[in-house]
C-alpha cells in the first residue's frame, strides 16, 4: 500500500519533512552507502512563484538526508533557452547545497541513450539520462504544485521531462504523455516530495496565477503523489491522460482507498481552470506534429520564425559561471 505524508506547511518546514520522511520510512529506501540524486523543478531561470521548487524545501529535505547518505547531488538538464547551472544558482538553491557540501549535475553534460518502450499499447523511443539509470540509486522527485496547459497538470511524473539531457525534448512533444511514463519507469523514482507553497492555476507551468496554498506533501509513490497534487488542484487524476497511462501501466494508484495517509484527505485548495491563450493554442497544435514541430522547431526556418515572434530559439544556450563560483 502506497503511503503519502501530507500537511500544511508550518513553521518547522525541516521537522515536518523528517515527520513525513519517518512515515513514508525513508530509511528502508536510503541507505548510508546509497547514491542519490535530487530532481527540483527549474522550468524558469530566476525565481518565480509557484513554478520552480523553493530553496526552502531543498533545504528541508536536505536537513534529513544528509543524516543519512553521504553521496547527495541536485540535478537538472538544461532548459530550452537556459543553461541549468544559471537555474540552479539564480533560484538560490546553489547557496543551499553549498551549506550542506552536496554537488550540483547538470544532466545534458551526462551521457545519455536511447530507451525504447511500449506505453498504452504505442512504441516509443525517447532520449533519457544514463546517469540516472545507472549511476544512482535512490532518485528523488521534487516537483511543484501546477496547471499545464498541455497536460492539465505538471506534478511528479511530468518533472522527470526535464532529466531527458537534449534542451531540444519540445521535439518529443508529440509523443509527451507516453515519454512521461516511459521515463518514470526507467528512473521509478522511490521518493517524491510536493512543494505546495503555491497552486499555479489557468496557464501553468509558466504564466499561470499563483495561488498561496501552503501544502506539503511526501509520498513513496510517484502516482499517488500526482493523485494527491490532482485532487488539491481540484482535477481527476484520470483525467490527465499520462497520470491515467502509469496507472495503466501500473506504476502506482490513484485510488486513495488504497493508500495510507497520515491524515484525512484534505479539500482541494482550488478548483484549476486551465486557458492557454492564442500562443499557447499554436505551440499545441505544433507539439502534437513531428515535422511540424521540427520545421518550426529546429530548422534552417527557425531563426527567421523567432525574429519575427521576438523570441530566443530553443536550443540556445548560452554558458554561465556564477561570480562566486558556487559551483
Amino acid at each position: 500500500m502506497h503511503k503519502i505524508f501530507v500537511d500544511r506547511i508550518g513553521d518547522d518546514l525541516a521537522s515536518q519533512m523528517h515527520d513525513a520522511l519517518a512515515f513514508i520510512d525513508w530509511e528502508n529506501t536510503v541507505r548510508p552507502d546509497s547514491t542519490v540524486l535530487i530532481k527540483p523543478n527549474l522550468t524558469w531561470p530566476e525565481p518565480k512563484p509557484g513554478v520552480t521548487t523553493s530553496p526552502a524545501f531543498l533545504d528541508a529535505l536536505l536537513s534529513v538526508l544528509t543524516s543519512r547518505a553521504t553521496k547527495i547531488y541536485v540535478g537538472e538538464s538544461d532548459g530550452g533557452t537556459f543553461p541549468a547551472e544559471e537555474a540552479f544558482v539564480r533560484n538560490g538553491l546553489a547557496d543551499v547545497c553549498k551549506r550542506y557540501g552536496v554537488p550540483f549535475v547538470n544532466l545534458t553534460k551526462k551521457p545519455a541513450r536511447m530507451i525504447e518502450d511500449r506505453v498504452a499499447g504505442r512504441r516509443i523511443q525517447i532520449e533519457a539520462s544514463s546517469f540516472l539509470m545507472d549511476d544512482v540509486d535512490v532518485f528523488i522527485t521534487a516537483p511543484v504544485l501546477k496547471t499545464h496547459v498541455i497536460t492539465r497538470v505538471t506534478l511528479g511524473l511530468k518533472n522527470q521531462w526535464g532529466c531527458i539531457p537534449d534542451p531540444m525534448r519540445l521535439l518529443y512533444h508529440h509523443i509527451l504523455d507516453w515519454g512521461i511514463v516511459a521515463l518514470n519507469r526507467a528512473y521509478a523514482p522511490q521518493i517524491s516530495v510536493l512543494d505546495g507553497t503555491y497552486a499555479m492555476d489557468r496557464r501553468g507551468p509558466l504564466e499561470g496565477d499563483a495561488i498561496p496554498a501552503g501544502w506539503m506533501a511526501v509520498s513513496d509513490n510517484v502516482v499517488a503523489l500526482d493523485a494527491l497534487g490532482c485532487h488539491l488542484l481540484g482535477v481527476d487524476p484520470r483525467s490527465v491522460r499520462h497520470v491515467a497511462f502509469a496507472e495503466q501501466e501500473k506504476l502506482g494508484t490513484t485510488d486513495f482507498n488504497q493508500m495510507q495517509l497520515n491524515r484525512p484527505l484534505p479539500e482541494p485548495v482550488i478548483q484549476s481552470v486551465i486557458e492557454p491563450d492564442s500562443m499557447d493554442r499554436i505551440a499545441i497544435f505544433l507539439y502534437k506534429r513531428k515535422l511540424m514541430s521540427k520545421l518550426v522547431f529546429d530548422s534552417a526556418a527557425t531563426p527567421l520564425l523567432y525574429r519575427l515572434i521576438q523570441r530566443t530559439p530553443p536550443g540556445n544556450i548560452q554558458s554561465y559561471q556564477p561570480a562566486d563560483g558556487v559551483l
